[in-house]
């Protein structure tokens, strides 16, 4: 059977999944809202011809060994930089194409009641957890695009850690797609109980290829009351990718969101990460970087909905636009009426290193309380002639001088990251100037 967007493959793939009723019930729900929703008003979006794209692939023998994975899938992600040593993590789980084919969650953690796998594997073994959290922070008619991931979701990471756990290393996802005219779907819940702690990272690579391919993936996260969630990102998708993805976190009182997001690949990206501080003296930061040259548009934006008092929030963009490519950042913050005293600070730094290249800042900012206290500012800017003039003075060739000041403008957050994933991003950020 050729599986392509339509509901007999919503059905197949549900059936050969062994999938509980409700489950197809939402899948189904979600494939009739795609049909009637209208598709995003987006050039590049409408690009994509979706009749062509195959939605699903049979996975390889899933494995928990690492070396038992075949050689060349061992050594894309190991030469992207997406495989650490299990030394440094406390769960790892990783997905080809459609599903899961790697996955490791360290013995201690597991006793602790934490839960690291794969979504469809989660789905059979804790159906219950499942159910009680999917589709709650996004719903699958939420717009065009979400319904069509929600119908054909397939993989992604389930994350759950019990009231006051602390999970000490990283939980780590890393997902490639080396399919052709494919879409990739895969739907990560991460769901953290109340005073429980974690850090999540994620990671996405792809091989060099010609043909549309389209990864469409969600990310719902609920975090509990004083809980804390580090989740940290790396998308470097190869440059046939449009990279169309919904994140999304409620976060309950007196909880702690950071998000940092590093945007390198693709083609096309559309990403708009969204928290919604639901509790009081809950607080977000949301730091992100995006590179576009030769022929990419990243259209990366974040938002934060103040929903209670006392809540505070932070927006941080650096974007380096470079051959022609375009940055346009897209950052909102909006106080609803029952966030008295809520703080919101938002700056955008943009550098244009050529006359080809495109930098565009667009943010919003909505209060309903007159007792907010919300700032932006931002800068689009050139690199300066007399600080490349001064570091070749000193030594430096011009493009490790031009390298020099990018990494003054970036550094504060890539630092962010741990050392082998700030080491992978300055690689990538110099390759791609």
């Amino acid at each position: 059977m050729k599986l392509g967007i339509n509901l007999e493959s919503v059905k197949y793939i549900s059936e050969m999944k062994q999938e509980p009723k409700w489950m197809l019930n939402l899948r189904c729900e979600a494939f009739d809202a795609y049909t009637k929703l209208p598709m995003p008003n987006i050039k590049e979006i409408r690009e994509i011809n979706f009749d062509k794209l195959k939605i699903y692939e049979k996975p390889l023998k899933k494995e928990n060994l690492w070396v038992n994975l075949p050689n060349k899938i061992r050594k894309s992600f190991e030469e992207a930089g997406l495989k650490q040593s299990a030394s440094m993590l406390n769960g790892d789980m990783v997905q080809m194409q459609s599903e899961s084919i790697y996955s490791n969650l360290s013995e201690d953690i597991s006793n602790m009641g934490v839960i690291h796998t794969d979504t469809d594997t989660a789905l059979k073994e804790y159906p219950d957890l499942v159910k009680k959290y999917f589709a709650t922070v996004i719903p699958f008619n939420d717009h065009k695009i979400a319904a069509l991931a929600c119908a054909f979701w397939s993989g992604g990471s389930f994350v759950y850690v019990p009231k006051n756990v602390v999970v000490e290393l990283p939980l780590h996802a890393a997902y490639g797609l080396q399919a052709r005219n494919f879409g990739q779907f895969e739907h990560t819940i991460i769901a953290v109980e109340d005073g429980a702690s974690v850090q999540c990272i994620e990671g996405c690579t792809s091989p060099v290829g010609i043909d549309q391919t389209l990864h469409a993936g969600t990310v719902e996260m609920i975090i509990g009351k004083n809980a804390k969630v580090k989740y940290s990102t790396i998308q470097n998708w190869s440059k046939n990718v449009y990279n169309i993805v919904t994140k999304r976190a409620y976060v309950d009182d007196g909880a702690e969101l950071f998000w940092a997001d590093c945007n390198i690949g693709s083609k096309f990206t559309f990403k708009n990460p969204t928290i919604f501080l639901n509790g009081k003296n809950s607080r977000a930061e949301i730091a992100s970087i995006s590179i576009a040259s030769h022929g990419q548009v990243q259209k990366c934006g974040s938002k934060v909905i103040h929903n209670a008092q006392n809540t505070n929030s932070i927006i941080k963009s650096k974007t380096i636009s470079c051959e022609g490519g375009k940055n346009i950042f897209a950052g909102m913050v909006e106080i609803k009426q029952n966030a008295n005293n809520a703080k919101s600070y938002m700056h955008c730094e943009s550098m244009v290193l050529d006359s080809l290249s495109v930098a565009e800042s667009n943010p919003r900012i909505i209060s309903a309380v007159n007792s907010a206290n919300v700032s932006h500012e931002a800068t689009i800017s050139h690199i300066d002639e007399n600080q490349l003039f001064y570091l070749q003075t000193k030594g430096f060739s011009k493009e490790k001088a031009r390298s020099i000041i990018i990494s003054g403008i970036t550094n504060d957050i890539i630092n962010l990251y741990p050392e082998y994933y700030a080491k992978r991003i300055r690689n990538l950020i110099n390759m791609e100037i």
